[in-house]
């Protein structure tokens, strides 16, 4: 009896996977939030801000009361530039995401973890020999997601997300949590 269970749950895998709907999605953002790494008069360059360009799949089981799993890469970024000394600052990471969702009509909540591979921080200038130049590559990054989405339709959606994250090199330790706020499409 025992010997026909892993047939049995591949097969009932395996029958799941037919019945699941596959989309890609694609997710444009702005995050805002983490500890600020450079502040200027008008603007700061903070660990968790920037712009986010994503893209994933959704795969929906057919049961209308069943989660929605979902799977996205993007790249996150930010830069400002400064005077006195001139010179520019920038942040980047790549977030991957794996998320489990909720539906309510309209309505989409989800919680998933967050894991940004390569989390770097520049700082040149002008005049590196006077001001210094700085490249900090932070370890990858595990933390956690908190997101709501409103659907318009089968495709079109917004939403705003909470990350909680810390990049860390040695001993140090940046907070890099942020709010973000999204449009997205999924296609079918």
């Amino acid at each position: 009896m025992w010997k026909k269970t892993p047939l049995a749950l591949c097969i009932f895998t395996l029958s799941t996977a037919v019945q699941a709907e596959v989309q890609p999605i694609f997710k444009f953002g702005v995050e805002l939030g983490g500890d600020s790494l450079v502040e200027t008069l008008t603007e700061d360059l903070n660990a968790g801000g920037g712009l986010y360009l994503g893209a994933g799949i959704s795969i929906t089981d057919s049961d209308p009361d069943a989660l929605v799993y979902r799977a996205t890469i993007g790249y996150l970024f930010d830069d400002i530039e400064f005077t006195q000394p001139s010179g520019d600052a920038s942040t980047n990471a790549v977030p991957l995401n794996l998320g489990v969702f909720k539906q309510f009509d309209n309505h989409e909540f989800g919680l998933g973890l967050a894991y940004y591979i390569g989390p770097s921080f520049d700082i040149s200038s002008s005049n590196c020999n006077t001001t210094g130049c700085v490249t900090i590559d932070f370890d990858d990054a595990l933390g956690f997601t908190l997101e709501y989405n409103y659907n318009f339709d089968n495709s079109a959606f917004v939403g705003v997300k909470y990350t909680n994250i810390d990049y860390k090199i040695e001993d140090l330790t940046i907070d890099a949590s942020s709010i973000g706020l999204y449009i997205g499409a999924s296609f079918q």
